[in-house]
């Protein structure tokens, strides 16, 4: 998984359509005075064509490793949290 590659995906669930874009990018956070370098999630989704939205979630770097699909899960996951 590259940073600041943005990726769409779609996706539905009881009728309902989500439309989902996500990127990866690099976010510097201090732990106990010691900048670490993790990385931030951006997702923006709408639920059937509705305002999108955002929401920005910092993980650590070793989630690039996972496959796009386990990456899409959890976003699913997240996305349908929001219900």
């Amino acid at each position: 998984m590259l940073l600041d590659l943005y990726k769409t995906f779609c996706f539905s669930r009881d009728g309902d359509i989500y439309q989902v874009g996500y990127v990866f990018e690099k976010a510097v956070t201090e732990n106990e005075g010691v900048p670490q370098t993790n990385i931030c999630l951006t997702v923006t989704f709408s639920k059937n064509q509705s305002d999108n939205i955002i929401d920005k979630i910092n993980k650590a770097s070793s989630i690039l490793s996972q496959s796009n699909e386990s990456i899409e899960s959890d976003i699913k996951m997240k996305v349908l949290s929001y219900n």
